[in-house]
């Protein structure tokens, strides 16, 4: 499907020549803002670094073309814009999806193509029925039962392993370690020495044997080994009857003698299937940022435990015997582990389980080795959505470098929809390795991936911004060329750093395209880094901004530069007043942030035709807290309203508008209770306030008294205090409300909050004591949130069980074993 002849073929097929003067094409940019979740069946099916969902592509889809219009995304990633353009609203497109990465292709094109399904899970059930005894043995252990002393068979679900270091520092500092300067060179099991009761994790931690106090970084890292061992097992039936449906019980408990001996036969033998084993570059970004070299990470195979890359070279050995028709999807559910699968798979404290980390190679001190087979019949079911929906005769896959696309004629392409890569957030090719070594068709050419090097040296391969400049800019060349006259382009742009914005706008002006600044594309979903970005935490963006590029039916000629804005933070506080002042006073509270007002002005620079130079979120956020006096803050979540009489406009009509509308009144001067109390009544009566917390709830909460009686707005030190004892009151009303004491019935939302703050001060029985109370809150789960609000019920009721005392492997039997 991604031969130059079938392409030509393709789009001989499906174009409709361009005609100046028949042409009526006529369309604005597109100017709304666009809200789209992660979390649907067809997104989980396969991950990638970053995706765009594609139900967020379809309205620019629907907004731009026709149906049967041929589409192009030159940096495909997954394939969404394939599956928007197969499902769009008004119709089915036509979809060129191109990537420079093997791997990328291999996810796209099999999200776009059809697949018997109902085969697929026949052929499924014939590959775990042919690898269940080399399985049973690769992931078999041994429950004793706690009544009688029986061991039992039981499954490994998942492994976790620690660092072990040697207690001897890398620099001898007679300062810091006066006592014991060199160590006692004992080996130290991190998991042993820094993770307590709790499951968090210390910062620093003692050397069991000589009583030094080290931090992990002062040491030298020895090996990883396995310290505890989740596993299933069926308890076995009572009485004469036996059960017909056997109990499965899932436990944990520190990792015993008997699967240490089996790691030890596993390591003993020769993997009797084929496995990758092509190598790492050494001066590759993410061999290098990663420090996989303290590792000993040099090929695709070191990546994985030898138990799991004996499991996945069986797996891949029965997929190759499979028929020709089934062998790609069943590749594509194969490759969907692989966030899970290798060393890179994190432990997630607090939390428990485990995670995938997309974009890096990085392996942490304490990784998760997963049972393979049990990995991929969860994500086999996942899959199944995304291998029901293709047309083969509505796409294309191309590997190609964006710049260059010979197979593709001038003045061919209705639309363009992409997310290119963004200077040094993501190295595609580096974090594509283990898909591209395991599909052994070709590896991403690095010496065309778009991408900014910050560890990478020039003379090793390396890029400067000038050299990503020069990759977009041939994109961009290749995107107007392909266009057809008085169509548009829609680029997703995530990047925090003005210097990246500026290559991306240079390049696209430069090639003759008219930019229109879109309104931002919201994933929904937020990182960590993510959420405290939006409340200005972080120098960080977490929504795309989107870039409406137009190619004009008379090229343009442009020698010029972009024009510079002199004064830049004036420009910045001038959007900044117009932005705040022109949002109605109820707009939401995600509008008023200082990532919202970062997009606005760097929107309106774009609008203007200007560099975006000096514009990053870092300093915008700057600017703005420089200027403080002239705004009002609400919360510690970075909620900004201008200053200047607004907030007295407001109507109390809930707790966020009384918050603001006291924070408005209190700003000018410190006032009494008795002083605020009228004017409170009178703007509560106008605003239809009933039902909620009263006057002085909120100003206890929220607001300082003095000692003269008289209450102020909080300055930082003090909202921050504030924010501690307003999770105290939470915390006092889900006591009140379990006992039945509460005066009021509590929103769904309370509930929500209460459980948040109760499970992050790790009060497990607390939560469990609400359970019962939730049953007539029949909406409570349908909260953006609920999702997390029923993790952490769960893991109260974990948390709450009676732990099983079985023996733990001590860290000399442990050494003798391993």
């Amino acid at each position: 499907m991604g031969n130059k002849n079938g392409l030509e073929q393709f789009i001989k097929e499906h174009e409709h020549p361009y005609d100046a003067e028949k042409d009526a094409y006529e369309k604005l940019p597109y100017d709304k803002p666009v809200e789209a979740g992660k979390n649907t069946p067809i997104y989980n099916a396969h991950s990638y670094h970053t995706k765009v969902p594609y139900q967020g592509i379809m309205p620019f889809i629907d907004h731009y073309t026709e149906s049967g219009d041929l589409i192009l995304d030159p940096f495909c990633g997954s394939g969404m814009t394939g599956v928007a353009s197969l499902l769009c609203h008004s119709g089915p497109r036509k979809v060129i999806l191109n990537d420079l990465s093997p791997a990328a292709v291999h996810i796209a094109r099999n999200y776009c193509t059809p697949c018997d399904v109902q085969q697929l899970k026949k052929e499924f059930e014939r590959i775990k029925a042919a690898v269940k005894e080399e399985f049973d043995w690769l992931y078999g252990t041994e429950h004793a039962d706690p009544e009688t002393g029986e061991t039992i068979p039981a499954t490994i679900q998942y492994m976790i392993w620690s660092d072990v270091y040697a207690c001897r520092p890398k620099k001898r500092d007679t300062h810091k370690h006066p006592i014991s300067p060199d160590g006692c060179g004992n080996e130290i099991v991190l998991w042993d020495v820094a993770v307590d009761e709790s499951r968090q994790v210390r910062e620093s931690f003692i050397c069991p044997h000589c009583g030094e106090t080290w931090r992990k970084t002062e040491l030298h890292l020895l090996r990883s080994e396995p310290v505890r061992t989740n596993y299933t097992y069926t308890v076995p039936s009572k009485g004469k009857k036996p059960s017909k449906k056997p109990k499965v019980r899932r436990a944990e408990r520190p990792v015993s003698a008997f699967e240490l001996q089996r790691l030890k036969e596993i390591e003993e033998r020769e993997i009797p299937y084929w496995y990758p084993s092509a190598p790492l570059a050494k001066n590759s970004e993410m061999y290098i940022r990663c420090a996989l070299h303290l590792r000993n990470i040099e090929r695709a195979s070191d990546f994985y435990t030898k138990r799991n890359l004996w499991a996945l070279a069986r797996l891949w050995e029965e997929i190759g015997n499979s028929s020709k028709e089934l062998r790609e999807g069943l590749k594509f559910a194969f490759t969907s582990t692989f966030p899970r699968i290798a060393k890179t798979t994190r432990y997630l404290f607090g939390k428990g389980g485990n995670a995938g980390i997309l974009g890096t190679l990085y392996i942490g001190s304490f990784t998760v080795e997963n049972n393979l087979l049990k990995l991929l019949e969860r994500k086999f079911d996942d899959c199944l959505p995304a291998l029901e929906i293709g047309d083969e005769t509505s796409f294309r896959t191309l590997t190609n470098h964006a710049g260059y696309i010979p197979e593709i004629p001038d003045s061919t392409i209705d639309y363009i929809f992409t997310d290119p890569p963004f200077g040094s957030n993501i190295f595609y090719g580096d974090c594509s390795f283990l898909w591209e070594a395991w599909l052994g068709e070709k590896f991403t050419d690095d010496t065309k991936e778009a991408v900014w090097n910050k560890s990478r040296k020039p003379e090793e391969g390396g890029k400067t911004l000038d050299g990503y400049k020069t990759l977009m800019a041939e994109s961009f060349q290749e995107m107007f060329r392909v266009l057809k006259p008085n169509r548009w382009a829609t680029v997703v742009f995530s990047n925090s750093d003005d210097r990246v914005w500026e290559s991306i706008q240079d390049a696209a002006y430069h090639v003759g395209f008219v930019i229109y600044g879109g309104k931002e594309f919201d994933k929904m979903q937020r990182s960590f880094k993510g959420l405290k970005g939006e409340k200005g935490k972080e120098k960080v963006i977490s929504k795309d901004v989107l870039l409406n590029l137009h190619k004009p039916i008379t090229p343009l000629v442009r020698s010029r530069e972009l024009t510079r804005i002199a004064d830049v933070e004036g420009f910045i506080l001038q959007q900044i007043k117009e932005y705040l002042q022109y949002l109605p006073p109820d707009a939401s509270t995600s509008e008023r942030t200082i990532e919202a007002i970062t997009r606005a002005v760097q929107r309106r620079v774009l609008e203007q035709g200007c560099s975006m130079q000096g514009f990053s979120a870092g300093f915008i956020a700057d600017v703005l807290h420089k200027a403080r006096q002239k705004f009002s803050l609400l919360d510690v979540d970075g909620i900004w309203h201008p200053a200047n009489g607004y907030l007295d406009s407001l109507l109390i009509r809930n707790e966020t508008s009384a918050i603001l509308w006291l924070t408005g009144l209190l700003t000018k001067k410190a006032l009494r209770l008795d002083e605020i109390d009228p004017l409170w009544k009178q703007e509560r009566l106008r605003g239809g306030y009933k039902g909620l917390r009263g006057l002085q709830d909120l100003l206890e909460d929220f607001f300082i008294k003095d000692p003269d009686g008289s209450y102020r707005v909080p300055d930082d030190h003090e909202r921050h205090a504030l924010k501690g004892q307003d999770e105290e009151r939470l915390l006092r009303e889900c006591e009140r409300f379990v006992d039945g004491k509460l005066d009021r019935e509590p929103s769904v939302e309370e509930l929500f909050n209460w459980i948040k703050t109760l499970s992050e001060r790790k009060h497990w029985q607390r939560i469990l004591d609400m359970e019962p109370h939730l049953g007539r809150y029949g909406d409570w789960k349908q909260l953006p949130e609920g999702k997390s609000t029923q993790d952490r019920i769960r893991l109260a009721r974990a948390m709450g069980r009676q732990k099983e005392e079985t023996k733990s492997v001590t860290p000399s039997e442990r050494q003798t074993l391993f």
